[in-house]
């Protein structure tokens, strides 16, 4: 047996799966009710305008070769829709015939615009079924997560059934049941596809003369089928104002039999077939929410940004339980108004809260003063809970319920059988279409948005520069949604003053780059616009300053202090053996320098108990001392003395960098034994056989082996396509560095300054008391100590020869002679003062450091910045405090720019 999976109850998906009592199928799914514009025949959904087997009503088959159009059988379809398989359906709407004939959604989903998906503020498909995650009880906030008896789903998160003042809780759900299309009137009542629920009583809201018939809301003056009445069948032809007619006038379009102003049609706005969502309008050829104080569209509906608590300042931005919504922002309490299920609203105006929460005016009533009454027409009434004008409704012409017979038309609340010269008859009234806002410069012209009508057109009216935007009215001087043109909103903070969105500060703020930024902290523009500090340095009292302990090194804070990357000044690294103890490279352990190497006196045979005592051939030194064995050995035999004899040598395996766990097992560069095991210094970790920064390391950035791409920085752990710019910052490689002072990379990438030479202003120099021979380009030479140097000793180009070649005080010698000199390769240099060797053979300090006293540090009166020796009373780069620069072209005048 053929079958439709589609809409079949008793094989609805699949074969044989059987809907429940009291369900119907739905798109092959079952569900309590059909969607909206379809009717339940047989226990299947169906669209009784579109359907062959139910064209019209339930049952009624169409003959062989024709098709069902606005629910009659024809030979054709009309505009705005499509023939599939004998039926006329809107392809942008129809999910078995989604934006193409038999391009069915998936089970559960709607076509929206002619695309498959789900509706609803967080909508999702769990199941094959579309939800809601913001509402579902058994979906909330996940699929599958069920909300408890007692409970509901508010925003995604289940919370306490604790409904607000005008709501009540059904199933779990709180809503209103004055205003719920779903629960009207009382839990779980639905009203019908194309009604409303006001004042807890549905009401068809479709066309100009909307009426339920045969369980459907239609338009009794445009429908073929319900012409004037229900049941009152056009023969072929079309229904115009409720009567049948052979052609449609001009400005009417013929949809489906029905004659139409499809610019003013909620049902064919802008083309046939074109369904305005309930709750909106047809204006102008689109759709628009028109409901009072609802006039944005979210997810199905027309709602108040400005205190609506699911679409809070903007659809889908739902308040946490326990917050309200007002002035388009989520809080603990109502700025303004009073708060009503969780919207801040003003009860002496808000038509939903009229003097009341959950008080909802009915039938096009205005809040007024905390009461509801019509307010549109010479004569406003309430008539069956719909407001009109007595002195022009023909249905209600001068009291509620007094009709003008046929051909009759209502004039000043008297039936007349025709209008004066000055009105013209639309829909059985007398209008004014030069001013009637409902019939502006033709019959069934509704102004929309708050317009009034001027002179036969429609035009916004209130304000300095009133416009329409969005199908609202609004004044664009004024409105900060809307400021100066339509769409252009200004930024959180900003007002709309005469058209122009300005920044209003608080006291303490200042505008930069159109933003409200704090000088004093902020570190893009620290002190004064622009003025950006360096990566993670931090801006304090208006100053780029690490403060505390730490030093600015490369747009870094890092504790010169014990930094083996910046030890004692910026760029100053610690070689092996060594690490940083109080800003002093310093041999592990208690090791000691011997003629410039780091040493365990207490083990090495070398330098046993002091530098340069040498053990006799054969001898260890043990504890200082030279023995033929150690004084206790733990090798392999007694499992474990505090003593192991490694090679000549006599060492703690616990703690010895050169022989860490076991014998040759040296520390990584920069690292300590710390219990057997090689341990590094304060910020660096231990990646593989390297100390490293993963702070900074692009090598190991963030974690050991993390290596940034090509043309990537690291900065806080963190792999970045850019340097900072504002702080003079260049990518070179992997790192960020400042070209005019790097001297790795002075003037431009790649380019090294020779013997530790400072970069100044992009090029390269030597140091005090070094020469430079054989200048290339960029400065770039060789910078020597012609007192030291065995191929430039004394001058440059004066090589020793191989009987002296040593270079002593800048003489060619067989050895170092002067007192207090070491010999570092084939140079004879004063470790305290030699830039190249300072402290250490070839620990070189960095930039333009000098070496005093053993340690890398700035001359006196200047500050050691990111490398670069500084004054800060005058440097314009580093005024006042490192990283401080000055900007738009002014000086630094005893540490301030002025």
């Amino acid at each position: 047996m053929c079958v439709d999976l589609t809409s079949d109850p008793a094989n609805c998906g699949n074969c044989s799966n059987a809907c429940p009592a009291g369900n119907v199928c739905n798109t092959g799914q079952c569900l309590s009710a059909c969607f909206t514009g379809e009717t339940a025949c047989n226990g299947g959904c169906v669209d009784l305008t579109a359907s062959q087997a139910n064209c019209g009503v339930c049952g009624n088959v169409c003959p062989a070769g024709s098709v069902c159009a606005a629910g009659q059988c024809s030979s054709g379809c009309g505009s705005g829709t499509t023939a599939c398989n004998g039926a006329c359906v809107n392809v942008s709407s129809d999910p078995l015939n989604c934006s193409t004939c038999g391009n069915a959604c998936p089970a559960g989903d709607q076509c929206v615009s002619g695309k498959c998906g789900c509706l609803g503020q967080r909508p999702a498909q769990c199941n094959g079924q579309c939800v809601d995650l913001a509402t579902s009880g058994t979906n909330c906030g996940s699929c599958g997560a069920t909300c408890t008896p007692g409970n509901f789903c508010s925003a995604g998160v289940c919370t306490p059934v604790t409904c607000a003042p005008g709501q009540i809780n059904c199933l779990g759900k709180c809503t209103s049941l004055a205003s719920d299309p779903n629960n009207c009137g009382v839990c779980g009542n639905t009203c019908v596809p194309g009604a409303a629920c006001n004042a807890g009583g549905c009401q068809c809201a479709v066309g100009q003369r909307p009426a339920l018939c045969n369980g459907q809301c239609v338009d009794l003056a445009s429908n073929p089928a319900d012409c004037g009445g229900c049941g009152q069948t056009c023969p072929p032809g079309m229904c115009l104002s409720g009567s049948c007619a052979a052609v449609c006038p001009p400005g009417f379009t013929d949809c489906n039999g029905a004659c139409v102003n499809i610019n003013f049609d909620a049902n064919n706005c802008g083309t046939c077939g074109n369904s305005c969502p309930v709750g909106t309008q047809c204006t102008s050829g689109s759709c628009s929410c028109t409901q009072p104080g609802a006039p944005s569209f979210c997810f199905g509906q027309c709602v108040d940004l400005t205190s609506n608590p699911q679409d809070c300042g903007q659809c889908g931005v739902a308040c946490a339980p326990g917050m309200v919504c007002g002035q388009s922002a989520c809080s603990a309490q109502c700025p303004q108004g009073t708060a009503c299920s969780g919207a801040c609203v003003n009860l002496t105006s808000d038509p939903q809260n009229c003097g009341g929460c959950g008080n909802a005016c009915l039938g096009g009533q205005q809040c007024v003063t905390s009461s509801c009454a019509c307010t549109v027409g010479q004569q406003p009434a309430l008539c069956n809970n719909q407001c009109v004008d007595l002195s022009a409704n023909p249905a209600n012409c001068g009291a509620c319920g007094f009709t003008c017979v046929a051909g009759n038309v209502c004039s000043s609340g008297t039936c007349e059988p025709t209008c004066p010269p000055n009105l013209t008859a639309c829909n059985g009234a007398c209008s004014d279409v030069t001013s009637d806002p409902q019939n502006c410069g033709g019959c069934g012209n509704a102004c929309a948005g708050g317009q009034q009508c001027v002179m036969s057109s429609c035009a916004c009216t209130m304000g300095q520069q009133p416009t329409l935007c969005a199908g609202s009215c609004t004044d664009i001087s004024t409105d900060p949604s809307n400021c100066g043109q339509c769409g252009l909103t200004c930024s959180q903070g900003a007002a709309c003053v005469a058209g122009v969105c300005q920044l209003q500060c608080a006291a303490t703020q200042s505008i930069c780059g159109g933003s409200c930024v704090d000088e004093l902290t902020d570190p893009n523009n620290c002190g004064a616009c622009g003025n950006a500090c360096g990566n993670a340095i931090p801006c304090v009292g208006g100053k780029c300053t690490c403060g505390g302990t730490l030093s600015a090194c490369s747009g870094f804070c890092v504790d010169e202090q014990t930094d083996n990357s910046n030890c004692g000044g910026c760029n100053t690294v610690c070689g092996a053996g060594t690490t940083c103890q109080a800003g002093s490279c310093q041999c592990a352990n208690g090791g000691a320098r011997c003629n410039g190497q780091c040493v365990l006196t207490q083990s090495d045979a070398n330098n046993c108990g002091a530098c340069a005592m040498a053990c006799p051939a054969g001898d260890v030194c043990s504890q200082g001392t030279c023995s033929l064995s150690c004084a206790t050995d733990g090798g392999a035999t007694d499992g474990g003395g505090a003593i192991t004899t490694c090679g000549t040598s006599c060492v703690d395996l616990t703690s010895d960098p050169n022989n860490c766990g076991a014998c040759n097992a040296p520390c990584p560069e920069g690292a300590n034994c710390v219990g057997s095991l090689c341990t590094c210094g304060a910020n660096d970790t231990l990646c593989t056989t390297t100390c490293s920064n993963t702070q900074i390391d692009p090598r190991n950035c963030g974690g050991c082996g993390n290596v940034c791409p090509a043309g990537q920085m690291c900065a806080a752990g963190v792999c970045n396509a850019g340097c900072d710019t504002a702080a003079g910052l260049s990518l070179c490689g992997n790192d960020c560095v400042n070209v005019l002072n790097n001297n790795r990379n002075c003037g431009a990438c790649g380019t090294v300054c020779p013997a530790g030479g400072p970069c100044l202003n992009g090029t390269c120099a030597c140091s005090a008391g070094y020469t430079q021979c054989a200048v290339g380009r960029r400065g770039l030479g060789t910078c020597v100590d012609t007192s030291s140097s065995n191929t430039n000793c004394g001058a440059c180009g004066n090589a020793c020869p191989a009987t002296a070649p040593i270079c002593n005080d800048g003489t060619c010698a067989v050895r170092c002679a002067a007192s207090g000199l070491s010999q570092c390769g084939a140079s004879c240099v004063d470790l305290t003062s030699n830039k190249a060797n300072c402290g250490l053979c070839f620990e070189a300090c960095g930039g333009d450091l000098v070496c005093v006293n053993s340690q890398c540090a700035c001359p006196t009166g200047t500050s050691n910045c990111a490398g670069t020796c500084s004054n800060l009373s005058t440097d314009s780069t580093n005024c006042g405090t490192c990283g401080t620069q000055c900007a738009g072209g002014l000086g630094c005048v005893n540490g301030m720019c002025q």
